[in-house]
């Protein structure tokens, strides 16, 4: 039976800030994609380099040019990640961060922050850019740069009718 209001109160911690940050930058945003069409050329560049191995320093111009094609991606990937470890350490997680109470009215979407400083929010279904369910965790965009995490198992229903909830109330293709 679907319940017609849902309380998700949710504490963040790092694993879940880690995994939101990289679905949201690297699946929904794309972020990695230049990273990888880069390292990519740069592979290939070393590659032909390899090939004309006969001539003075095409071995050397070449395991420079695949050093670097490999380098500056992981190192980008390793920047992010020590910044997702380095905001969750500011947030001071793990802690409850905000409470989310979805009901079946137009204005259903109450968001109610739980940090020193309490702030209320309360936003239309229609008015709601996306939502995204992944293993663990849904993530209800109310725009594009802003979503709101309703990890598993911290609501007062199953993650199955949390997403229930979402899906017949958000309009149809944002869901």
């Amino acid at each position: 039976m679907a319940k017609s209001k849902i309380t998700v109160r949710v504490k963040m911690d790092k694993r879940i800030l880690r995994r939101f940050s990289m679905y949201d930058t690297f699946v929904k945003r794309r972020a990695m994609r230049s990273p990888i069409i880069f390292a990519s050329l740069m592979t290939a560049f070393s590659v032909a380099c390899f090939l004309l191995r006969h001539m003075d320093g095409a071995v050397m111009l070449g395991c420079v040019l695949l050093g670097v094609g490999l380098m500056l991606p992981l190192a980008y990937l390793l920047t992010f990640l020590l910044s997702v470890s380095a905001n969750a350490k500011a947030q001071k997680l793990p802690r409850y961060v905000y409470e989310v109470t979805l009901t079946g009215a137009e204005d259903g979407i109450f968001i109610r922050s739980l940090g020193a400083k309490e702030e209320q929010l309360t936003l239309k279904w229609a008015q709601m850019h996306a939502a995204h369910r992944t293993k663990g965790c849904i993530y209800l965009y109310a725009v594009p740069t802003k979503a709101f995490l309703l990890p598993d198992g911290q609501a007062n229903a199953s993650p199955d009718e949390v997403w229930k909830m979402i899906v017949d109330h958000m309009p149809k293709p944002k869901a």
